[in-house]
């Protein structure tokens, strides 16, 4: 499965940690849970990123990266529970996650987006013997048209 990953350019080196999902917890991930999260396509990754980009002083100094997970090691959640699109993060989500997190039974866990349900995420385990047959490439810097930075621009106005 490809994969893309957004990340704040200085957070590069640790981009693949999940210290930062493990930090402040996340929709899959309770808090102390490192997890790794990724997007099927780039423009996936960029809305989901947007989403909590209301929150940053900047839309500048992002990169991405592109993964290959092998499919035979990524597993698609079988039951969404009924608050899954609840904001805050409903503890439901954070518990199959936590779930998929300590069994290890497989590296990636395919959940569909809030944002767009037809679309794909992946949250993979950092902590999985297997992590280390993802294949990383980049990072490549985040070029966003400016109308996107506009568009910032207006929301926090």
């Amino acid at each position: 499965m490809r994969c893309y990953r957004l990340v704040k350019g200085t957070y590069a080196q640790g981009a693949f940690t999940g210290r930062g999902a493990a930090l402040r917890g996340g929709r899959w991930n309770p808090k102390g849970y490192p997890a790794v999260y990724a997007s099927e396509h780039l423009a996936l990754a960029v809305l989901e990123w947007l989403a909590y980009a209301l929150e940053l002083p900047s839309l500048q100094g992002y990169v991405y990266f592109r993964l290959e997970v092998p499919d035979d090691r990524v597993s698609q959640v079988e039951t969404l529970p009924e608050d899954w699109r609840a904001l805050p993060h409903p503890s439901s989500t954070q518990e199959v996650g936590r779930a998929f997190l300590e069994e290890k039974r497989a590296l990636g866990l395919k959940v569909p987006s809030v944002l767009v349900p037809e679309g794909w995420n992946l949250v993979l385990n950092p902590r999985h013997p297997a992590f280390q047959e993802v294949v990383v490439e980049g990072p490549y810097p985040l070029e966003l048209d400016p109308r996107l930075q506009a568009l910032w621009e207006r929301g926090v106005g």
